[in-house]
């Protein structure tokens, strides 16, 4: 694959007959190859000492990798060392695909089935950021699903620095998961959160969120997930958008508790997207409470829709999932000639959410 920094290549460790990644640092705006096409040298003067000081960064990132070697869900270093005036890093090779990859291949994804690849994602980040150090890109395209086991595996250190430092004039940051502070160079654990939430925002919606700096002028630029008939409850909706706060005081304070969070996210009395304004009152609506209301009239009589037309409380929550009652399925008929009309209503609920998982 190539980026703008660097070219990465599939090799062979003969060896230990081991597939390696060699990542190749390769800055195209500053570097070009020698006449031997092996070489690489600096576009012009100017451009040399810039390739020096990136020579200098990259083997930094190798160092950085290094030292999350040991973080479950992270890429692997074997080796690194200068040549033909570049720098290489050996690193562990991981066959599969990347989250963007699946995005624009399959579309939007499950809530469950995101935050299933993206919780690993979050623990080791939580550990990096118990080191010290701050990913800087998490993003869709820098974490990998592993073919061969299912695991997910954050990529790409090349932008990890220090959480203890100030990096005044390093304004690296990629739109739409880079946070406010990243675009002054003053990072923290609270920039990833930002970029992971981001993260999750995009797999969910298929939608990249909007840049921060836009969200400056336009509060409303990043619209809650289920507006944009994203399958992700309530709860856990409203911990996806405080991680994503433009002042970083008011996420979580760690990684940690943001995950705990998202665990605590109950699934709610939807499970499914907003329902637009428009489809909560009209004739298509009345006709599906009609019909609902036949059901119970078949079944029970008169007397129990009474009883159901004093209790508000419910039909809201039928309002809310209408949908499910002009599809009952078999088992639902047994149970509500086995029970009363109202505890069918939770059943088919609750029915409702498990249809959508």
């Amino acid at each position: 694959g190539r980026g703008g920094f660097g070219i990465t290549y599939v090799g062979l460790n003969e060896r230990l007959d081991r597939r390696v990644a060699i990542k190749e640092y390769f800055p195209e705006n500053i570097a070009r190859r020698s006449a031997d096409h092996i070489h690489v040298e600096a576009v012009s003067e100017e451009a040399a000492a810039m390739l020096e000081e990136g020579k200098n960064k990259a083997l930094q990132e190798a160092r950085t990798i290094v030292m999350a070697d040991s973080i479950p869900n992270t890429v692997r270093v074997y080796d690194c060392f200068s040549r033909n005036n570049t720098v290489y890093i050996i690193m562990e090779y991981v066959e599969g695909e990347t989250l963007l990859t699946r995005l624009s291949q399959k579309g939007a994804m499950k809530w469950e089935d995101a935050f299933r690849a993206m919780r690993p994602i979050g623990e080791a980040l939580q550990e990096l950021h118990q080191r010290n150090l701050v990913h800087r890109d998490v993003s869709p395209d820098n974490i990998m699903i592993a073919s061969y086991d299912g695991r997910s595996v954050l990529l790409d250190f090349g932008a990890a620095v220090s959480s203890r430092a100030v990096h005044e004039g390093d304004r690296l940051r990629k739109d739409g998961y880079a946070p406010p502070e990243q675009y002054t160079g003053q990072v923290s654990g609270r920039s990833d959160e930002y970029a992971y939430c981001a993260t999750l925002y995009h797999l969910i919606t298929a939608v990249r969120p909007a840049r921060a700096v836009q969200r400056r002028f336009d509060p409303e630029a990043v619209k809650p997930p289920r507006k944009l008939h994203a399958d992700i409850p309530e709860s856990a909706q409203a911990v996806l958008m405080r991680g994503m706060a433009m002042d970083e005081d008011d996420r979580y304070p760690t990684m940690a508790a943001l995950l705990d969070a998202f665990d605590g996210a109950e699934p709610g009395s939807e499970h499914g997207p907003d329902v637009p304004k428009q489809r909560k009152t009209g004739k298509g609506l009345q006709i599906l409470l009609a019909g609902l209301m036949s059901v119970c009239l078949l079944i029970f009589g008169a007397s129990t829709i009474t009883g159901l037309r004093n209790q508000p409380e419910i039909m809201v929550r039928a309002r809310a999932g209408a949908s499910i009652y002009s599809r009952p399925g078999g088992d639902v008929v047994e149970r509500m000639q086995e029970e009363t009309c109202l505890w069918v209503q939770e059943s088919a609920r609750k029915q409702d959410v498990t249809y959508l998982r």
